[in-house]
């Protein structure tokens, strides 16, 4: 049975599960251009009255034939993948290339929640290594292989709060630039850094933990039981990098876990379904004689600097000679009916 297919029988069997007026949201992420998969239906996860479900490494032709079927699945959201990773060729132009979100609004869908996969990905990441090592990271060496658009990021942040990176990838010309890269845009005063190890085992036996962000497959094997089976422990993006007799021996000796976003997912609808907006853009209004800016507004000097200008509630200060604020904190109506 194909995803397209299967797909509206398991939105009906959620809606048993969850209600009828449960909110049911589908999180499409795209395929890689080479990408030699097919798509697939990911993980389920209920929260309250919503459910979130995911189809994985979609193409241009599946796409084509999924359409017609959200349509009629009434579906609360749509989450989709902004990471161009698929040429999607609008039909309107065989010359322009388009995302996965251009492609869905030319098909006139207006409930999209646009996410990067990537980003939440190399998020989930770190905020799963700050739960497991008590959200104080500094200090520790982790062993990051694969320095592709996920790994690099993950890398990146890791340094940048202390932790001492040993980067392994197949490509060692890149990854030794990559790595360069990231000592590069760290700040200056970071002691912490990422260093290239062409050797695997290397980069384990001076790491205490392992981030396997790789692509490949069965890249590590029973040779590598020795180096990984002393780590405090090992998380994956991957899902195939794993041959399964290491797996097997590692049983008992350290633990694999697979990264998992659906927190991140979550909390991306909640924020979407609670309409959580923060209105204190950049701008100015006139009251009176009075000038209000907020939001980073660059104001002049007499200025009044508000949390907001459509419903201020503290005044910050007042814009002097300099250019600077001159500090008032005082709340709004206060401050207005004041001398």
């Amino acid at each position: 049975m194909t995803v397209t297919h299967s797909l509206t029988e398991i939105v009906r069997n959620l809606r048993k599960c969850v209600g009828h007026n449960s909110k049911i949201c589908l999180a499409l992420t795209t395929s890689n251009e080479d990408s030699n998969y097919e798509s697939y239906l990911g993980g389920c996860r209920i929260y309250q009255d919503f459910a979130i479900l995911s189809i994985i490494n979609l193409g241009q032709i599946e796409l084509s034939a999924l359409i017609p079927n959200l349509r009629q699945l009434n579906l609360y959201y749509l989450l989709v993948d902004t990471d161009k990773k698929h040429p999607f060729e609008l039909s309107d132009s065989s010359l322009y290339l388009s995302n996965l979100v251009s492609e869905l609004m030319s098909a006139d869908f207006t409930n999209i929640v646009p996410f990067s996969s990537t980003k939440l990905t190399a998020d989930s990441v770190v905020n799963k290594l700050l739960k497991m090592y008590g959200y104080n990271l500094s200090g520790i060496s982790m062993c990051l292989v694969g320095l592709g658009s996920i790994g690099f990021q993950v890398a990146l942040d890791l340094v940048r709060q202390g932790v001492n990176i040993n980067v392994h990838s197949r490509d060692h010309i890149k990854a030794l630039q990559l790595a360069g890269t990231i000592n590069i845009l760290k700040s200056q005063y970071t002691i912490a850094s990422a260093s290239y190890f062409s050797n695997l085992n290397t980069a384990l036996a001076l790491s205490t933990v392992l981030i396997d962000c790789s692509s490949a497959e069965d890249l590590y094997q029973s040779s590598h039981k020795p180096f990984m089976e002393r780590l405090s422990g090992i998380l994956t993006v991957s899902k195939r990098s794993f041959s399964s007799d290491l797996i097997k021996s590692l049983t008992g000796h350290v633990e694999i876990i697979r990264t998992d976003i659906s927190h991140e997912i979550i909390n991306l609808v909640l924020s979407s379904y609670n309409e959580i907006v923060y209105n204190a853009f950049p701008g100015f209004k006139h009251i009176g004689d009075i000038r209000l800016v907020s939001g980073g507004f660059k104001g002049i000097p007499g200025d009044i600097v508000v949390d907001s200008v459509d419903n201020p509630l503290i005044v910050i200060g007042m814009i002097n000679s300099q250019f600077r604020i001159e500090p008032i904190y005082k709340c709004y109506n206060e401050w207005l009916n004041s001398d």
